[in-house]
């Protein structure tokens, strides 16, 4: 009998520190979302047809902008996912699907219980999607904001073409990092005509630059650092740099027109890589975010110096790849540069004409004029 008693004690002991153990697991991590430029034809497809929540946040989504998720993601064309118009709004909605999906998984895990990760965090546009679960901004206004900030990015690219430049050297590569570093920290970047967007790992930053000037900047500077690889990524414009100006006062618009909450989590601010609170520095985060670039690295720095897991909401991690494995971006050939002998500065990448979006700006405006005749 003294022995079964022991025995259960012990039973109970190694129970008890499973349970204590797997509540240390329910704030010992972070939840990152990825920005765009992940987007192929068809996505989403199978996520759709064998969970109901992410059919009713489609069903929400449709109904608020007056067309389909699905035909937009399943029917068009790799050039036209191109479109920041489309790329931020799919985007934005498969993420949040994604998220959905996990999280129901999760609470199947662990007893009903929600997660609670010590941070949210997103890559560009994943920052919104980090603010929806953290809950200080509502699915349906983070869709209005999404849309509305795509068109005036898209816009912003249309008024003044411009590119985004991958640069990057290979791991382990002393004389390529000495380079890569040497371009970093250039004190006369910007008299250049660059702009830093992002600084993602030690081995890859990118840059962003007016295509009107691209050219002479690969010709003339660029070229010389030989152990670093340029690469022009498949995106509209230079995002997170001082060219997207024109796209600020619209999201400054919306901005006033959605409602803002204080976040259950902190969100880590990508640009600043201070924590996320309150409404009015949300607010500031979100209008900053358009023309600053991305300190990724930073963020990640601070999970890992906080000995935190990282988990990254996507079907292929790439965010915590980048920065554990200096992982890139897919690859535009070299060759892409070439089109840069247009000397009106016309965008590279062709895209074709979306009525659709043409209906999504039409439904906002709609709705925007009943509120005011209310």
């Amino acid at each position: 009998m003294l022995e079964r008693a022991r025995d259960f004690k012990q039973n109970i002991e190694k129970k008890a520190a499973g349970i204590f153990k797997e509540r240390e697991r329910f704030d010992n991590f972070a939840v990152v979302f990825p920005g765009q430029g992940g987007l192929k034809p068809g996505i989403g497809k199978e996520l759709y047809e064998a969970h109901q929540i992410v059919r009713d946040y489609a069903a929400v989504a449709e109904e608020l902008l007056g067309v389909s998720i699905t035909k937009l993601s399943w029917n068009s064309t790799k050039e036209e996912l191109v479109d920041t118009r489309i790329n931020q709004l799919l985007t934005f909605f498969w993420s949040h699907a994604n998220y959905a999906v996990w999280e129901k998984q999760w609470r199947s895990e662990h007893w009903g219980k929600r997660p609670t990760p010590k941070y949210f965090a997103g890559d560009s546009l994943g920052q919104i999607n980090a603010l929806v679960v953290a809950g200080a901004i509502g699915f349906e206004e983070a869709l209005k904001f999404v849309v509305v900030r795509g068109m005036a990015m898209h816009d912003a690219c249309e008024q003044s073409p411009s590119s985004l430049l991958s640069l990057t050297v290979v791991d382990g590569d002393e004389e390529g990092s000495r380079q890569l570093d040497s371009i970093r920290h250039d004190l006369n970047f910007e008299d250049r005509g660059l702009y830093k967007k992002s600084d993602s790992s030690e081995s890859q930053i990118v840059v962003g630059c007016s295509n009107f000037h691209l050219y002479d900047i690969y010709e003339k500077y660029l070229k010389n650092f030989d152990k670093v690889r340029v690469i022009r990524l498949p995106v509209e414009g230079a995002f997170h740099t001082p060219l997207m100006d024109p796209a600020v006062p619209a999201v400054e618009e919306i901005l006033e027109e959605i409602t803002v909450q204080k976040t259950r989590t902190p969100v880590i601010d990508n640009t600043s890589n201070t924590k996320l609170r309150s409404p009015k520095k949300i607010k500031k985060a979100l209008i900053d975010h358009v023309t600053k670039p991305v300190e990724w690295a930073g963020t990640m720095k601070l999970f890992e110096v906080e000995g935190l897991d990282v988990i990254e909401i996507n079907d292929k991690p790439l965010l915590t790849k980048m920065v554990k494995k200096q992982g890139i971006i897919e690859e535009i050939r070299d060759k892409a540069l070439e089109v840069l002998e247009d000397n009106k500065g016309k965008t590279a990448i062709a895209v074709g004409g979306l009525t659709v979006v043409g209906a999504i700006a039409f439904v906002l405006v709609r709705n925007k004029n009943k509120d005011k005749e209310k």
